[in-house]
């Protein structure tokens, strides 16, 4: 947060302004097809947390869906999350990991993000089956350091999952139910 004022011809404040950095929710993943369930989470986490936009980042390469099943094009994906979002305040589809191109990670996203909003506060959206896999993800120190986690489960044991990684990656513990800003490991 930071002020700024205009100075008057007497030297003296005219007025001053409180400035407030963006906050941007990065809701990524396959999206095939987006749900009810993706449209509540991302509504929600963005009501909760008081953000500014949340991006449903479609992954242009989904490396972790590749051995499971089949998946519908990436321009087919954004095309339904575009169809979904449809005059919904606040949410964005997002197509930057298309538009890179090749394995989609977080962690480039979180980098390009950054410097599309300088100064704002980043924050990485999960829902329980992510956090699952959360250990395999690329580089998953530099999300940490980049973004605040926020996980959307009805399952609590996958809180306790997430608290677990979180500990791990910056050594301390979340309580369920709470946004934990992670530093990374030293």
């Amino acid at each position: 947060m930071a002020f700024t004022h205009s100075i008057n011809s007497d030297g003296y404040p005219n007025s001053y302004t409180l400035i407030v950095p963006m906050r941007v929710g990065l809701f990524g993943g396959t999206f095939d097809p987006p749900h009810l369930g993706h449209l509540v989470t991302a509504v929600n986490v963005r009501n909760v947390l008081k953000l500014d936009i949340v991006i449903l980042m479609v992954a242009n390469d989904p490396w972790q869906k590749h051995a499971t099943r089949e998946v519908a094009s990436a321009v087919d994906r954004l095309a339904m999350v575009r169809a979904a979002i449809k005059d919904v305040d606040g949410l964005v589809a997002g197509d930057d990991e298309i538009t890179r191109g090749g394995p989609s990670f977080t962690a480039d996203t979180l980098t390009a993000l950054s410097v599309r909003y300088p100064g704002a506060a980043l924050f990485t959206i999960v829902g329980d089956d992510a956090a699952a896999k959360f250990g395999t993800w690329q580089r998953s120190n530099e999300i940490a350091k980049l973004s605040t986690f926020q996980m959307k489960s009805p399952n609590f044991q996958h809180w306790l999952l997430l608290t677990d990684l979180v500990r791990r990656l910056c050594r301390r513990a979340i309580s369920p139910g709470t946004v934990s800003r992670c530093q990374g490991s030293k």
